[in-house]
């Protein structure tokens, strides 16, 4: 930026913004006018103004943040470094040609190659050898198997595609991250370098535990948050079981049961809805050893509060607290954090499950019901634990189930003895990074 004449300048920065748009940001053409006069009033020799003016004129959602950081990074770089991110990214496109060629070569039924997408074929290129050799094994039998002709092609490959999709569940992905065609070489692997380093800040960002989180990356992690409550609603709230009656054809099983036959759908399974939807309730520790991670947990609320009307809220420190109607009126955020901590609710600083517990009992028994979810939100530090358990037993003989989200990394749970008493009445997880809670849901841990 030092030393740049005017023109060259209108030149970066509509390229700039148009790679912006191209990842699928949106920025008017007023903005990108206001971006010209607030770098009239910056040193363009200084890197953080010229950036904060660009950032403050172009950037309206706080989740376009990281993207607008990486792609900044990357475009306004130094000429040497990206002619070496460009070499990379020749590199890797070779290599990613390669592996395509490699999965074709290998994923063939009846000397035909099976049709996948690019993706699908890049997904197996991530796989272990062994799972690998695994689907080279069912094509090839199935291509040798008796009576199977052309016609089967078409469901062999629906089943390679289920299990490509069954790796990618767990966790296989295609190393290359999708992006749009530019039109421009050079753009194209700049773009990849910043795809690569927002997935290395998400990465970041899913591992750090949730207290230590920057204040620039919150915006981000309450947004992944809310999104991962509103999964964890969903899931508990619409879950299917296997039944004799013939309601709704379950494709996935179906399929699986049909391998043993060659193909042949000899025994299809169903699914129903269960008769009714569970009750939730939420009962959530905010005493100050959790006072970190408060406004995550309000955000998981919220993201509940969201999807499903069958639940209730409740927040405890020294006393408990009925909170469902500030989710469902959409206080804003930091109004009931101010509410938590500001004293008014009269919550107390100290933790106290046991009379949490007993108040719960005692004056919302109707709420605990053979058909209620329990989740707890707590790093299990309480006084009064033994009584507290004793009170937990008896709201598990009345639940469903109780489902308990600790804060404390698992790693120090042998430290605190309430985490010994309170396990044998609950599901106890490790829940104090947001990977810890996308791992409960996805991988459905739950056995609610």
């Amino acid at each position: 930026m030092r030393g740049m004449k005017p023109t060259q300048l209108a030149e970066n920065l509509v390229e700039f913004v148009h790679l912006l748009r191209l990842v699928g940001l949106r920025i008017s053409a007023a903005e990108v006018l206001d971006a010209f006069r607030a770098l009239e009033q910056v040193e363009l020799a200084h890197k953080p103004s010229f950036k904060a003016a660009l950032q403050c004129t172009l950037i309206k959602r706080a989740e376009d943040l990281p993207v607008f950081r990486e792609v900044f990074r990357v475009y306004f770089a130094p000429p040497e470094q990206k002619q070496a991110w460009v070499a990379e990214g020749e590199a890797k496109e070779l290599e990613r040609q390669q592996e395509i060629a490699a999965a074709e070569a290998d994923l063939v039924f009846q000397g035909e190659p099976v049709n996948l997408t690019v993706e699908e074929k890049l997904v197996y290129a991530s796989l272990t050898q062994e799972a690998k050799e695994r689907l080279k094994d069912f094509l090839r039998q199935s291509s040798e198997g008796k009576n199977v002709g052309a016609s089967f092609k078409p469901l062999i490959e629906s089943l390679v595609r289920g299990q490509l999709q069954y790796w990618q569940k767990q966790g296989v992905q295609n190393r290359y991250p999708a992006l749009p065609d530019t039109g421009n070489e050079e753009w194209n692997y700049l773009l990849a370098q910043a795809a690569e380093g927002l997935q290395q800040e998400y990465e970041q960002l899913l591992q750090e535990d949730m207290r230590q989180i920057s204040e620039e990356l919150r915006p981000e992690a309450l947004r992944l948050i809310h999104l991962l409550s509103r999964r964890l609603a969903t899931r508990l709230s619409r879950r299917y079981r296997q039944s004799r009656q013939r309601l709704r054809l379950d494709l996935r099983r179906t399929i699986r049961h049909s391998i043993s036959s060659g193909g042949t759908m000899f025994r299809l399974s169903y699914k129903s809805k269960r008769v009714a939807k569970p009750q939730l309730v939420l009962v959530c520790d905010v005493s100050g050893s959790m006072k970190p991670y408060v406004s995550f947990i309000m955000q998981f609320i919220a993201g509940l509060v969201s999807v499903t009307s069958k639940i209730e809220t409740f927040l405890f420190a020294e006393r408990l607290k009925q909170t469902t109607s500030w989710f469902q009126k959409g206080m804003d955020l930091e109004d009931m954090v101010e509410r938590v901590f500001g004293g008014q609710q009269g919550l107390g600083t100290g933790t106290d499950l046991y009379a949490g517990l007993t108040e719960l009992r005692r004056r919302h028994m109707p709420l605990l019901q053979r058909n209620t979810i329990m989740i707890i939100v707590s790093d299990t530090k309480t006084m009064n634990g033994k009584e507290a358990a004793a009170e937990l037993r008896q709201i598990r003989e009345q639940v469903r189930e109780i489902v308990w989200l600790n804060t404390l990394p698992g790693e120090v749970w042998d430290r605190h003895p309430t985490v010994a008493l309170f396990q044998p009445y609950c599901q106890m997880y490790q829940c104090n990074t947001i990977k810890d809670l996308e791992a409960i849901i996805s991988r459905q841990l739950l056995t609610v």
